[in-house]
C-alpha cells in the first residue's frame, strides 16, 4: 500500500473512531433490544463456569454485563476501538458492581491491547 493508501486507511479509522465515540456520548449503541437478547442468549449457550471470556470489539460492554450477571464465577475482559466506548463501559460495570470481574482496555481486533495479547495467546 503506497502512502496515498496509508493516509486514506488512517482517515477511514479516525472516520470509524470518531462515528464510535458519538454514539457512545449520545447512548444510542444497542438499538435493537430483541436482536440484542437474542445474541446474548446464543453467547451465553457457550460459556462455562470458571471461564474467562474475552469480547472484542466490546462496545458499551451490554454484553459482558449479562453475561457476568448470569456466570458470577467467571471473569470477562473487553476490548474496543473508541475510548469513548471504554470509559462507558467501565461506568457502567461499576454501577452494576462488575468491576472486580469485568476489565475494559481501549484497542482493536487488528492492534489488541498487551494485555489481552498476553492472556489470551
Amino acid at each position: 500500500m503506497g502512502d496515498i493508501g496509508v493516509l486514506a486507511q488512517l482517515e477511514r479509522d479516525m472516520q470509524v473512531k470518531e462515528h464510535w465515540d458519538h454514539q457512545a456520548k449520545s447512548c444510542t449503541v444497542t438499538r435493537d433490544y430483541a436482536l440484542k437478547t437474542l445474541e446474548l442468549r446464543e453467547i451465553a449457550l457457550h460459556v462455562r463456569d470458571g471461564m474467562r471470556v474475552c469480547d472484542a470489539g466490546c462496545g458499551d460492554g451490554t454484553a459482558l454485563a449479562y453475561l457476568a450477571e448470569k456466570f458470577p464465577n467467571c471473569t470477562f475482559v473487553g476490548f474496543d476501538y473508541s475510548p469513548e466506548m471504554v470509559k462507558a463501559s467501565r461506568r457502567a460495570a461499576g454501577v452494576m458492581g462488575y468491576s472486580d470481574r469485568i476489565t475494559f482496555y481501549e484497542g482493536s481486533v487488528l492492534d489488541p491491547p498487551s494485555e489481552i495479547r498476553s492472556s489470551y495467546p
